[in-house]
């Protein structure tokens, strides 16, 4: 009998996939942020300069040539300084609508603002510098090409013309202009470097050999061969090593000129978002060709930061242009937004002040829970949990975090699971990492208020049930005697609301 009400227990208690405790009473608020326009605007430049990068570390490509291999490093270098100590475009954008500049010490998102156009600035330099190197590799490696073959240049084969020539023909809006000042200055850099190099190699012993004496010396004096044209094969060999080199940095040439015209793009998105949002302020539209579009009318792509009427922008993006002449960018109706959308700056520094609307948010939530009320804070990035903390610290509420040793974990927990009321001087927030196992299994139904700054980011669904379900489990479990409050703030029209629609809303309608 003993043994039968044993496993009885376990079967129960124990061996459940989901807790039986639906009579332990909970409620569930879904707290909506809307972020100041100076912080709306950080983020959306965030998001467009991820999508002008794809999003996505680079891919390798096939050569295995040091200039391919490198421009890949390069490019992977770029995109790693764009997402920071995140490690995916979603981490990063997560990040982004919780706090302003995580990384960074700006105490505004007006001063913040300042600093991206700065770095978008300093990064598009670095774009040029790194154009004009690949413009010099490629052309003294043409050189050498035609030294052994001359009519290879402008033939089929002269994949540097054909870009060139290309980027001689370009009308974008601002990077035509950019490329061709880059390329100009890549070949009379080269073209200098050449004369001198002539200059020194003649002033020493008088005048040059003509190529005739050149090659009488060579026919005089035949290089070595082991075996019966041996030679012939390893030049031949050399030049279409050459040639497939040039052919690969060509290549190389057209995606950083891509990449340059995404961070042109980028740039004047972000400044003109910022325009927009620091005064109501009329714009022209070459669709209509009206001079004065008032603010209530005017639209914005955020595929290259060009305005417009709002309507005329609508009716491009049906065909997938950007009415500006000038201007190749792919438009989709998704990338029309109305400048009322944007809001408007006020005369104040700033709603969120250096820690930002949404923590702002949940530290007014957090007081306004009832003074014997005890509250789990969950965050999944550790340096978003750091601002968390310095926000609560400020604001006079005492938080504790579960690191360090064992000890110092166990002691933190033993210090919050605490029977008795809350009094002065308590911690009344403990933070805890959503997929850090450190309190796994705990029983803090000391607390009955769940905080999730951010939805999860998870690989799978399976993933994401499970962790909220260990996260929520803290606080709804037997033992429990108060209602559980769960609160989820999200950050409107971002990457929260996407996952949360996403894991949430589709996810639990998928169960049944």
């Amino acid at each position: 009998i003993y043994m039968e009400l044993a496993q009885l227990f376990l079967d129960r208690f124990v061996r459940q996939n989901v807790a039986e405790i639906d009579e332990i009473p909970w409620k569930e608020r879904k707290e909506e942020v809307t972020l100041p326009p100076a912080e709306r605007a950080i983020y959306m430049e965030l998001e467009h300069h991820l999508q002008a990068m794809e999003m996505k570390t680079v891919k390798s490509v096939k050569s295995s040539g040091p200039k391919a291999s490198s421009s890949v490093s390069d490019k992977e270098a770029r995109l790693r300084e764009v997402l920071g100590a995140s490690g995916s475009p979603e981490e990063a954008l997560l990040k982004r609508c919780s706090h302003f500049d995580l990384a960074g010490s700006t105490h505004s998102a007006m001063q913040a603002c300042q600093q991206v156009v700065e770095l978008r600035q300093e990064q598009l330099k670095e774009c040029q510098l790194e154009l004009k190197s690949y413009i010099t590799q490629a052309q003294t490696l043409l050189t050498k090409i035609c030294t052994s073959e001359p009519s290879f240049r402008d033939g089929e084969f002269d994949y540097l013309a054909r870009w060139q020539a290309d980027v001689r023909a370009c009308q974008e809006d601002q990077a035509g202009d950019i490329l061709r000042h880059c390329l100009d200055e890549a070949t009379n850099a080269q073209g200098t470097k050449g004369v001198a190099k002539g200059k020194k190699g003649g002033g020493k012993g008088g005048k040059s050999k003509s190529r005739t004496e050149k090659a009488e010396e060579e026919d005089s004096h035949p290089a070595p061969q082991t075996k019966k044209g041996a030679g012939l094969a390893v030049k031949k060999a050399s030049l279409d090593d050459q040639k497939w080199e040039l052919r690969e940095l060509s290549h190389v040439l057209r995606r950083v000129q891509k990449e340059l015209l995404g961070r042109v793009r980028s740039l004047r998105y972000f400044q003109a978002v910022r325009d927009l949002q620091e005064k109501e302020r009329q714009v022209s539209c070459v669709a209509c060709g009206s001079a004065s579009v008032p603010h209530s009318a005017v639209g914005i792509l955020s595929c290259c930061g060009h305005t417009g009427c709002h309507v005329c922008l609508l009716q491009a993006a049906q065909g997938q242009e950007c009415p500006e002449p000038h201007c190749s960018a792919s438009a989709r109706l998704t990338s029309v937004l109305a400048a009322s959308s944007l809001g408007v700056e006020s005369g104040s520094k700033g709603k969120g002040g250096k820690f930002g609307a949404k923590l702002l948010q949940i530290v007014n939530g957090i007081q306004s829970v009832k003074g014997k009320d005890r509250v789990l804070v969950f965050v999944q990035f550790p340096d978003l949990m750091q601002k968390v903390a310095d926000a609560l610290n400020e604001a006079g509420i005492k938080a504790l975090q579960l690191k360090g040793s064992v000890y110092q974990k166990t002691n933190a927990l033993d210090q919050f699971q605490i029977d008795t009321p809350l009094k002065k001087g308590d911690p009344q927030v403990l933070l805890l990492n959503l997929k850090d196992e450190s309190a796994s299994g705990a029983n803090l139904t000391s607390a009955n208020h769940i905080i999730f700054v951010h939805p999860l980011l998870a690989k799978s669904q399976h993933e994401f049930d499970a962790c909220e379900t260990q996260a929520i489990g803290r606080v709804r479990r037997y033992g429990q005697s108060k209602l559980v409050h769960v609160w989820r703030f999200l950050a409107n029209d971002t990457m929260d609301c996407e996952i949360y629609e996403q894991r949430v809303v589709l996810g639990k309608a998928s169960d049944f």
